[in-house]
């Protein structure tokens, strides 16, 4: 992370934010009336450390989903400076293979959006559970084409990507040179909206972590659905504080 950069991003990395999202990145799910899920029985998420305790701590949560799809551009193409993004919606079975990978928005260029498809179509990743069961949902993500900086993520049906802006920084982690990741637990409503965003894994600086929170309780996601209908999940997202 460049300090003299504002436009830059803090990577906030949480597959499935993701494949983070996407969203990345990944998530324990549970049916109940929250915000991603579809109604049912409300039953009690997964307190933090428990979660915690599982959560992958690489900084791409998702070890067989390449951090990008240079790889699959063809061996002529020039380096992609664009700044695009391409949506797919796609099916995640029980065993956590991506599957009926299907554009849902183009990035305007028909052969960056092959790529996607072809990069995310038939990886594996940890299977959500709903009710502590492994269950088979779908879902919405987008690979953002940012040069080097290209890679999955979850955005909101609007378009916003879900990230934490260098202007979150607190400036006195800035003054005294502090970093740190602090990882957010959190769940995805049926609408999409966070709810009860909680530190799981501390940065070791209550502001950075606070700042994390702030960040992660605006996000928006597409809302995660089983047999068609949104389901509540718990998810979680890791934020890297970097100078």
């Amino acid at each position: 992370m460049n300090r003299g950069s504002t436009t830059q991003s803090i990577r906030a990395v949480g597959w499935i934010s993701a494949l983070t999202l996407l969203l990345n990145q990944s998530a324990g799910a549970q049916q109940s009336g929250n915000s991603s899920a579809g109604a049912s029985a409300a039953s009690p998420s997964p307190s933090p450390p428990a979660i915690a305790a599982w959560l992958p701590t690489e900084r791409i949560p998702l070890p067989v989903l390449p951090p990008n799809c240079n790889e699959y551009l063809p061996a002529m193409t020039a380096p992609v400076e664009t700044q695009s993004v391409t949506a797919f919606s796609f099916r995640l079975t029980t065993d956590g293979e991506i599957k009926d990978v299907a554009l849902y928005k183009s990035s305007g260029n028909d052969e960056l959006d092959k790529v996607v498809l072809a990069c995310a179509s038939g990886r594996h990743i940890k299977p959500l559970t709903i009710s502590g069961k492994r269950a088979e949902i779908t879902w919405t993500m987008a690979y953002f084409w940012r040069g080097p900086r290209s890679g999955f993520g979850s955005l909101s049906p609007t378009g916003v990507p879900n990230l934490c802006s260098f202007s979150l920084y607190p400036r006195s982690a800035i003054r005294q040179h502090i970093r740190g990741d602090t990882l957010i637990f959190f769940q995805i409503a049926i609408d999409g909206s966070v709810k009860k965003p909680t530190v799981a894994a501390s940065s070791g600086n209550a502001d950075l972590d606070k700042s994390a929170l702030d960040c992660v309780s605006k996000w928006q996601y597409f809302p995660i659905k089983q047999n068609g209908q949104p389901v509540q999940v718990d998810n979680f997202t890791k934020v890297f504080w970097r100078l």
